[in-house]
């Protein structure tokens, strides 16, 4: 079982695997050197936390995400929002009754935000699906209540540690014994 802790490279324990920001690694040793390998991603960050594999997809009540593996580094992100059991992609938005839902990317983040209006009456004009309900909400139609909702997000990168020189080796340069 994973441990829900954040490892030291230099006294990792090796074969262990850690928790750290939604990103599972393995401590490897050799006796020159010990890394610290992000191997996938984790649901949460807890010890008892499901467990994905690099290119796997999950999906929870309101977000899709994905473990990606690219340059010797894990990402948990999320790639869409959900609605039950209906998808909204990034920069759409889907109605419901008086509800409306907006999916979107965090101001230049990879975080995924989900924001849910709720109008309080029927007195605004709903336009059609896939038509913003009012051009200017606030002036045009008050009584509109609003819940934004922020997915998870973790990354990590690979740690080389020299056991001989005491020193951290970059993830992009070659490991030299």
């Amino acid at each position: 079982m994973p441990l829900a802790q954040v490892p030291e490279v230099e006294s990792c324990v090796a074969k262990q695997k850690y928790i750290v920001n939604h990103v599972q690694y393995l401590c490897l040793k050799t006796p020159n050197n010990t890394t610290l390998f992000p191997v996938g991603c984790a649901v949460t960050n807890s010890p008892d936390a499901v467990l994905l594999n690099r290119g796997s997809v999950i999906q929870n009540d309101r977000f899709i995400y994905q473990c990606d593996y690219e340059n010797a580094t894990v990402k948990y992100r999320a790639i869409s929002c959900m609605f039950g059991t209906v998808e909204i992609a990034p920069g759409s938005r889907l109605k419901a009754g008086k509800t409306e839902y907006v999916c979107s990317h965090g101001n230049s983040t990879d975080y995924m935000i989900l924001t849910e209006k709720k109008y309080l009456h029927s007195l605004c004009s709903l336009g059609h699906v896939n038509a913003s309900l009012v051009v200017d909400e606030a002036e045009r139609c008050p009584g509109i209540s609003t819940t934004m909702y922020q997915s998870d997000f973790g990354t990590g990168s690979i740690v080389f540690y020299d056991i001989i020189k005491l020193i951290l080796i970059p993830s992009n340069r070659e490991k030299k014994n």
